[in-house]
This record gives structure tokens, C-alpha cells and sequence, in this order.
């Protein structure tokens, strides 16, 4: 019945989306006509007559911003942001987070997106309705914050009902006996009829833990305590009830359709560096359907899921695109199939003209709205002037996935007295592993890029080293725990790590 109504209240959102997606221009230069009246009023942004002026706006990044926040964020006063329901960190290393204000009108704004989302999800995929849905939560003790404050109390409050979670989960005091809950409800929850998270990696290791875990949550589910992690969890969340129609051996061979009969649909990233490892994902549940999700940043969205496109999620933020070829900014109802551009992005939280740092490609058109592929981040890793993109390593990977017999590879940035990079590759099985081929190969690549061969000739930089794994989710495993979000986690084709990380990494990588 929630299910049902939830479906209702979200189809509303689902026909005006198509029906707007015609008038492409005229629904953009509405959104910037309500974003200058949010924008008008606070301090940082009085000077502005009229949305013209807002479009002679410099283009920002985080760095412009971060010191108004820290200001409103101590005082409380609204200089850039009015009505600010919370601040979201992002996902990146606890030193490199950003803090985005979550107005009210801007989680209005990311609500007209996941709203046709949802209901697109229940239009194409019916049996999701057949039971309880797992939407990641990521551990945040000191951060109260409700993943479903995306939508409107009367939506959020429906929702809640069909959440397998209880969000105390996220508040436990370690983040050991937050994952553990997490195991154990799911495990409970026989009538799962879809799990949505980011990262397909984060699903592996799902299935991974409760194998090697499953003597404990068997005995939990059982004995009705919480065992080990009594002391954290006994006074903050019961024990949920077990379907005793699942065995101990349903556990060790993780057998899905025992476990989860109802289970319809994963929702997960499936571009760019994510697709290997959707693509394991999809041979490891053959039985069941598989969505790739759209293209969502904290600081907004930019696509949505939608008729088997990733559409622009045009009716929430004002969207200009930074063509990579020529640096023009272009609104996007003047966009062309084909063009590789960066979105920039204005909403009414206070970040305009906002540089998402991600590069897509214009892949074709859902009536006037360009859709888009992610062919991955924009950032640069920069020890010694080098200049290396996260472009350059994921064509890298690209190569050597056709010159050798890798199952997949990641590079790692070191910072250390003379910084370096290292390959870690898993092998084809059966495969015999040749570091020094390999490392001929990649040092002779980036030796092509003028900066890099400077670098090295100066003795500034180290030349590339390589490891190898049996298990690339271990390693990733790793690098998900330096960082604050674990549930969000990406998959990148370049990490930019410390010696500590890289010790930890020496547990699961090895040197021929």
C-alpha cells in the first residue's frame, strides 16, 4: 500500500518531466529567474539587479566559497545561503572535504530529480513495490543528517516506511558496529526487493562480509543479542526478526534467491572506471535487473536514470557547459551530440556558476534535453608540475587492459620525499605477472607527456612502480576506509594517497 502511494504522489512528477522536456530553454531561464530571487536575498549576492547579472558571474570552484562558509557556519548568519537545513560533506578524504549548505529550496531542488527518478523506477520496474528497499547510508556519528531530508515531509515520511534502515545505524559510535547492523538487517530482511547504492564495489563487499561473517550474524539473528558489539548497539537498535527459513550454509554460499526471493533490481554506478566492476556485479547476480545511476555530485545533480538515457536533470539547477575543446560556455538547450564538455552549475544554495570537475559527453537527446555519458573526473595530480589528469590514467588503463592479461588495475599518487606512482593490477587467472614489461610500458606512456619526462629527468619524481593483487575489492576496500563517506565512495582510475595508506595497501597487494 505505501508502495502504492509513494508510486501516485511521485507519477505527478513523472508527466510534468515529460512534458517540460519539449520547452528545454524556457524551464532553464524560469529555474534562473528563481534562483536570482533566492540568490538577491543574502549579503554576498545583493549587488544583483537581475538574472543577466548573475550570468556575467566568473565561473567558481569550492575555493571561492569556502571561507563565506566557514563565516556563516560559525555565525549562523546567512551570507550566502538563506534557510540552511544542514551542511553535506562531501565524499572525498576527511582533509579534503567540502562543506555544501543544504538550503530548503535547494533540497526542493535535488527532490525534482530524485522524485522522477523514484518514479520512473517504479513505472519500469513494478515488482520494487514488493517489499522493503536498501539505500546506502554512510557512517556519520557527528553528522545528523537523514538521507530522505532529499524529500518533502509528506514523501519522507512514506518513505521512511519502506526503508530497510533504521538511520541510527549511521550514529553508531564505531564504524565496525555500524556495518555490522547493517549486515544483520539485511540479512533479516527476506522480503528486499531493492538495494540502490553507489559504488558496485560496495555491494561486493556486502556479499564478501557476510560470508566471512556469517557464524556472527548467524548467531545474532538467533540468540536475539548483539554479541560483540553489545556495548554500542544493545541500547540504540534492537535486533531485527529472522526469518528461520534461511541456514547458516544459505549464508556461506550467499545463495540470493534463499535469502532474498523478492529481490528485483541493484541500482549502481555504471560509467567510466565504475563499469568493470558493474559488469562483475551483473555476473554475480545474473538473475537479476541492473540500473546505472545518473550523475550526482553534493553540490547537485547533473543526470537521472530516465527511458534508458541519462538525461539532464533540467528542472532542478541552471546548467552551462564548459566545451573542453574551445572553453566556451554554452546553455544547454545549444548543446550538440558529441560535444565533451564540464557542467557548471548554479543553484540556490549559493554556488554559482559552479565547476563540477567532471567531463561528459552530449550523447543524444530525450526530446529537447541532452543526455549524457560520464567519461570520468577532471582533476590533475600535480606532485612536481607533472600535470597528470585522472584522463591520463584512465586511458592508461584502457591500454594496458589491451596489452596484457589485467583483470583490472588502479593507480595510486604517493606523497613522499620524491613522490611516485604505482600501478596495482589484478591478473587474468593463470596469468604469469611481469612488473618490469609492465613498467616499461606505462613509464615509456607518460614519458610522451612533456612535463612528466621534465620531472623525471630532475630526479623530481620516481619512476612508475607496480604491485599486484588477487582481489582488487580488498584494495579498494582499503582506500574506501580514508574516506569520510564509505558508502559513496568512487571507483577512480587515479587515488591520491600517504604513506600510511599505502602500508595498509601492503596487506592485500604484493611485489613480484
Amino acid at each position: 500500500m505505501i508502495h502504492q502511494i509513494l508510486s501516485l504522489v511521485f507519477n505527478t512528477k513523472r508527466q510534468q518531466f515529460i512534458e517540460d522536456s519539449h520547452s528545454l530553454e524556457r524551464i532553464q531561464k524560469q529555474k534562473l529567474e528563481t534562483i536570482f530571487r533566492a540568490l538577491k536575498a543574502v549579503p554576498h549576492y545583493a549587488h544583483l539587479r537581475s538574472c543577466k547579472d548573475i550570468l556575467n558571474l566568473p565561473i567558481t570552484t569550492y575555493s571561492d566559497y569556502e571561507e563565506l562558509i566557514q563565516t556563516q557556519i560559525e555565525t549562523g548568519q546567512p551570507i550566502l545561503s538563506k534557510k540552511v537545513a544542514r551542511y553535506e560533506y562531501t565524499s572525498g578524504s576527511t582533509k579534503n572535504q567540502k562543506k555544501i549548505p543544504y538550503t530548503k529550496s535547494f533540497l526542493n531542488e535535488i527532490n525534482e530529480a530524485s522524485s522522477v527518478w523514484m518514479s520512473d523506477l517504479y513505472h519500469k520496474y513494478p515488482e520494487i513495490k514488493s517489499g522493503p528497499h536498501y539505500w546506502t547510508l554512510s557512517w556519520s556519528p557527528n553528522q545528523d543528517t537523514d538521507d530522505s531530508e532529499l524529500f518533502p515531509f509528506i514523501q519522507r515520511f512514506f518513505l521512511q516506511k519502506v526503508l530497510l534502515l533504521n538511520q541510527k545505524i549511521k550514529s553508531t559510535p564505531t564504524l565496525e558496529s555500524s556495518w555490522f547492523a547493517t549486515l544483520v538487517n539485511l540479512i533479516a530482511c527476506r522480503n528486499l526487493s531493492l538495494i540502490s547504492i553507489w559504488s558496485p564495489t560496495l555491494l561486493m563487499r556486502i556479499k564478501r562480509d557476510i560470508q566471512d561473517m556469517a557464524p556472527q550474524i548467524w548467531r545474532t539473528l538467533n540468540e536475539g543479542t548483539w554479541a560483540e558489539y553489545s556495548r554500542e548497539l544493545s541500547g540504540l537498535l534492537p535486533v531485527p526478526r529472522f526469518d528461520r527459513r534461511i541456514g547458516l550454509t544459505d549464508l556461506v554460499d550467499f545463495n540470493v534467491k534463499v535469502i532474498w526471493p523478492n529481490l528485483t533490481l541493484i541500482s549502481a554506478w555504471d560509467s567510466a572506471t565504475s563499469r568493470f566492476y558493474f559488469d562483475e556485479l551483473k555476473g554475480q547476480f545474473p538473475d537479476l535487473r541492473f540500473q546505472g545511476k545518473g550523475l550526482w555530485a553534493t553540490e547537485g545533480v547533473i543526470t537521472i536514470p530516465f527511458d534508458e538515457q541519462k538525461v539532464l536533470a533540467f528542472k532542478s539547477h541552471y546548467y552551462e557547459f564548459k566545451c573542453v575543446q574551445t572553453g566556451k560556455l554554452i546553455p544547454s538547450w545549444e548543446l550538440e551530440k558529441d560535444q565533451i564538455v564540464e557542467p557548471v552549475v548554479s543553484s540556490s544554495n549559493g554556488l554559482v556558476r559552479y565547476l563540477i570537475e567532471d567531463r561528459i559527453q552530449v550523447s543524444g537527446f530525450y526530446n529537447s534535453v541532452p543526455c549524457f555519458e560520464f567519461l570520468g573526473r577532471n582533476g590533475t595530480s600535480d606532485f612536481v608540475g607533472e600535470k597528470l589528469t585522472d584522463l591520463d590514467f584512465q586511458n592508461l588503463q584502457k591500454e594496458l587492459l589491451k596489452k596484457f592479461p589485467i583483470k583490472t588495475v588502479v593507480f595510486l599518487a604517493v606523497s613522499a620525499n620524491i613522490p611516485y606512482y604505482q600501478c596495482v593490477c589484478q591478473m587474468n587467472e593463470n596469468n604469469q605477472f611481469n612488473s618490469e614489461n609492465i613498467q616499461i610500458f606505462i613509464e615509456k606512456i607518460l614519458l610522451n607527456n612533456f612535463n612528466y619526462k621534465v620531472a623525471r629527468d630532475l630526479h623530481q619524481l620516481r619512476g612508475i612502480q607496480i604491485s599486484f593483487t588477487n582481489d582488487m575489492t580488498k584494495c579498494l576496500d582499503v582506500l574506501a576506509a580514508s574516506y569520510a563517506a564509505q558508502g559513496q565512495f568512487k571507483v577512480l582510475s587515479l587515488y591520491r594517497i600517504n604513506n600510511e595508506i599505502l602500508t595498509l595497501l601492503s596487506d592485500v597487494t604484493s611485489r613480484e
